[in-house]
């Protein structure tokens, strides 16, 4: 056996190993917008460097979402966040400490940060299973990148 061989054998079982950055719950239709795009690897990469787990998108552009949502133009996506509910049904203070962090790095992008069902209690809405929704929608003064020369 060469050296080369030895070693390919070693980077294919490390690489098996590795977890993918972004995982997708089955039947997810991923057509997103390019800023949608750049934001959620952008989020992914904190949630997993940050040591909160696999980072699952359980929705994007497919499923049942309310009238206006923004699913519907490939500007949100739905991350799976049951590993880290409370038997009360809320999240540890571990998520909301990482929410409270994306929305204050990542609003000047244009990205939304919204936590179900805290943001629905919050907000006296018809509760949500419980899921963290990012959606790119940037409101004056925000944005993502700008051209230069």
């Amino acid at each position: 056996m060469s050296v080369l061989s030895g070693a390919a054998k070693n980077s294919n079982k490390e690489r098996k190993n590795k977890m993918a950055l972004i995982q997708l719950k089955k039947d997810v239709n991923l057509t997103l917008s390019t800023e949608m795009a750049l934001l959620t690897g952008y989020v992914a990469r904190l949630w997993t460097g940050g040591g909160m787990g696999a980072f699952v998108i359980t929705s994007a552009r497919d499923g049942a979402h309310m009238e206006g949502s923004k699913h519907y133009s490939g500007n949100a996506v739905d991350i799976r966040t049951k590993a880290w509910l409370k038997p009360d049904g809320l999240h540890k203070e571990e998520v909301s400490v990482f929410v409270k962090s994306l929305r204050a790095r990542a609003g000047a992008f244009g990205l939304d940060v919204h936590l179900h069902p805290e943001d629905d209690i919050r907000l006296k809405l018809r509760q949500r299973p419980a899921h963290l929704h990012l959606e790119y929608d940037p409101q004056e003064g925000e944005q993502l990148w700008e051209f230069v020369r």
